[in-house]
C-alpha cells in the first residue's frame, strides 16, 4: 500500500484552511496549507504534492497567477489543481490592475468545469473532487 496523498491547500481565509484540512485529514490525506499564492507557488514547487487546493482571490499573487505559473513550470506542471470559486464556469476570469498603475487586464484562464468547485464548500462534493483528480 503506497503512502497517502498528499494536498496542499492554498487560500487566505483560515476558516476556509481549517476546514478544508481537517476533513482531508479525517480521510487519510496528508495536507499543507499556504497563506497565499507565492507561499503556495513556493511550497508547491518544494513539496510537489499530489493535488493542490488553490482559492482564486488571495494577496500577494492571486489564484489566477499561481495557476498559471504552476501549469507554465515543467516541474509543476503535472500537479492537479482544484480551483476554489465564488466564480462558476469553464472558463473563468478575473478583472485585476496591473502593475505600474496600467488599465486593468482581464486574464482568462481555461479551467476544466470538474476542477472548479464552488463557495460555499459542500464536504461531499469536495472529497468526491479530491478523489477524482487524484492520480490513480
Amino acid at each position: 500500500m503506497g503512502a497517502a496523498p498528499h494536498i496542499l491547500v492554498v487560500d487566505d481565509d483560515r476558516l476556509t484552511v481549517k476546514l478544508i484540512e481537517q476533513l482531508l485529514q479525517r480521510h487519510g490525506y496528508v495536507v499543507s496549507t499556504a497563506a497565499n499564492g507565492a507561499e503556495g507557488l513556493e511550497m508547491a514547487r518544494t513539496l510537489q504534492p499530489d493535488l493542490v487546493i488553490l482559492d482564486l482571490m488571495m494577496p500577494v499573487i492571486d489564484g489566477y497567477e499561481v495557476y498559471s505559473r504552476l501549469k507554465g513550470d515543467a516541474q509543476t506542471a503535472g500537479i492537479g489543481i482544484l480551483v476554489l470559486s465564488a466564480i462558476a464556469g469553464v472558463n473563468l476570469l478575473a478583472r485585476r490592475g496591473a502593475a505600474g498603475g496600467r488599465s486593468d487586464q482581464l486574464l482568462e484562464v481555461d479551467i476544466n468545469a470538474t476542477n472548479v468547485l464552488g463557495k460555499p464548500i459542500k464536504t461531499k462534493e469536495l472529497l468526491n473532487r479530491v478523489a477524482s483528480l487524484l492520480p490513480h
